[in-house]
């Protein structure tokens, strides 16, 4: 359900279209490496990421106590991720709840 969120491309990234859980399977079909046409197990897996250098750079503005800019961070990943309108920037006020938030975006970006 994490992937689940309105006009985050990221769902569909991940998972494929034809799985529905909510009609006869229990369960998803991830798609996120699919392959290349005619080569199905041949694939330009991603070493290295950007979205992963925003997630350090976010934790580093955490732990200088920069919440603003941790924020701003994340929010470069989300809009990145956005295909309708523009997501929700996030508000950071103790280290708490800037590391959870970091966590759990980085979950949702580099899942599977």
């Amino acid at each position: 359900d994490q992937f689940n969120v309105a006009g985050d491309v990221r769902k569909y990234a991940y998972v494929d279209p034809s799985a529905n859980p909510y009609l006869s399977l229990n369960y998803f079909v991830i798609d996120k490496f699919p392959g290349k046409p005619g080569s199905p197990t041949r694939n330009d897996v991603k070493v290295f990421r950007l979205s992963e250098m925003y997630f350090i750079l976010a934790e580093a503005a955490v732990e200088e106590g920069d919440f603003t800019q941790a924020a701003t961070y994340i929010n470069n990943v989300r809009t990145a991720r956005r295909y309708t309108g523009t997501p929700t920037t996030p508000v950071y006020t103790n280290k708490q709840t800037a590391y959870a938030d970091i966590l759990k975006e980085r979950r949702i970006e580099l899942a599977l």
